[in-house]
């Protein structure tokens, strides 16, 4: 089983989107943010060898697997995707899973344009075409939800929730995605080499 899933991501959105994918995948391990990385919070920036070493070090001990994920920022997330591993020490595959968004998490929650109009109030068509700007938009629409929660959420679990709530259509839509359906699978396969059951949304 798997106990602890340690995370190293570029912030509280990715943050939430793994959780949210965690209970997606019927997962009931606790997930821990690696919280000492600013080195890897830059945008765009990928992980050095010997940072990957020194994160294999400190953070591997202490939980069953670690996910790495990452901004891709680029046209060919699977070509940084392969990057990121070769940094990792050889030993351990078995115990790692690393992620490439093609752009960031912002634009991975727009994958199904419609879903995240409804669920972050804002119309469809306004959606800014630009990059740079949809992830700021987005980033925005996450604010004013929290703002407009009578709870204490926080942008993490604005984001979880809306992986949560993701209808099954909206999920295949996002699967269509190369970077995020290797991303998926590989979950799914590590799941499996320590005899957990997951769900197959496919």
């Amino acid at each position: 089983m798997i106990d602890t899933i340690g995370v190293v991501v570029q912030g509280p959105n990715d943050l939430g989107f793994l959780n949210g994918l965690r209970d997606r995948l019927g997962c009931r391990s606790v997930v821990v943010e690696y919280p000492n990385a600013p080195m890897l919070r830059q945008r765009g920036s990928h992980t050095r060898r010997s940072d990957a070493q020194l994160l294999w070090t400190r953070v591997a001990p202490r939980v069953t697997i670690l996910v790495r994920l990452t901004d891709g920022d680029v046209a060919r997330p699977a070509r940084v995707c392969r990057q990121e591993l070769q940094r990792f020490p050889d030993d351990a595959a078995s115990r790692l899973i690393v992620g490439v968004c093609e752009r960031d998490v912002e634009h991975l929650m727009c994958l199904d344009v419609d879903y995240a109009a409804k669920e972050l109030e804002f119309d469809a068509k306004k959606l800014p075409r630009d990059p740079q700007q949809l992830s700021g938009f987005i980033k925005n629409r996450i604010a004013a939800k929290l703002r407009a929660s009578p709870s204490t959420q926080t942008c993490s679990e604005v984001v979880a929730n809306f992986v949560r709530s993701a209808p099954p259509r909206v999920f295949k839509n996002w699967l269509q995605n190369p970077a995020f359906s290797a991303f998926y699978d590989e979950c799914r396969r590590i799941a499996s080499l320590y005899d957990c059951d997951t769900s197959n949304e496919r």
